[in-house]
């Protein structure tokens, strides 16, 4: 197996646990040195900026109690070229607040079998707006 196959197989496996609850599984897939980046504007949504592993994983355990649902992740489309991997995802879930649909593009940056960059390009402001109609629902 080519290290690009290898590379598409973490991103797959990382895009297969994100819906989970398994967030210590998604921990161990990105590297220490991680720099978890939303390329938005900062004065137009929280969600923007660069983050660390550990600052990626709380946010992630805020959203996953506010969704209070188990989300599907779905790869529409997956391209890599040495260390990069280009992933369309999309995801889904119906939650007590109702349902959630999301559009991403990722860019990831694999090293040894670990992310070490995450570019997220997704819709912010309708992941920020449910976040905090969840999160304001109880």
């Amino acid at each position: 197996m080519s290290n690009i196959d290898e590379n598409k197989n973490t991103v797959r496996k990382f895009i297969g646990l994100l819906g989970s609850d398994d967030i210590t599984g998604l921990v161990r897939l990105l590297a220490d040195d991680l720099q978890w980046v939303v390329p938005q504007d900062p004065t137009l949504t929280p969600l923007a900026g660069s983050r660390s592993k550990a600052q990626w994983a709380e946010l992630y355990r805020g959203f996953k109690a506010r969704v209070k649902a188990d989300v599907k992740y779905t790869i529409t489309g997956i391209t890599a070229e040495g260390a990069r991997v280009a992933a369309e995802v999309e995801s889904d879930a119906d939650t007590p607040v109702g349902p959630f649909h999301n559009r991403y593009h990722f860019l990831f940056e694999v090293r040894d079998g670990l992310i070490v960059v995450a570019k997220e390009y997704a819709d912010s402001l309708y992941m920020y707006m449910f976040s905090k109609r969840a999160g304001d629902a109880g």
